[in-house]
């Protein structure tokens, strides 16, 4: 089994470019399991394709 890689954690922050109805600019939060090796570009592009839940 040594040939096998399981793939690796990768935590994308997104912060807000405008400030939200309280005046705070809002970081969201990506988790995600890739093989090493994937570009940022990547981790990007399915991080904006994921659907958002609401935290409030």
């Amino acid at each position: 089994m040594d040939h096998y890689r399981w793939p690796e954690p990768w935590l994308l922050a997104r912060r807000a470019l405008t400030p939200n109805s309280k005046g705070e600019l809002e970081v969201a939060y990506y988790l995600r399991c890739a093989p090493n090796g994937t570009s940022d570009d990547e981790l990007i592009r399915v991080a904006g394709t994921t659907k958002r839940r609401s935290t409030e």
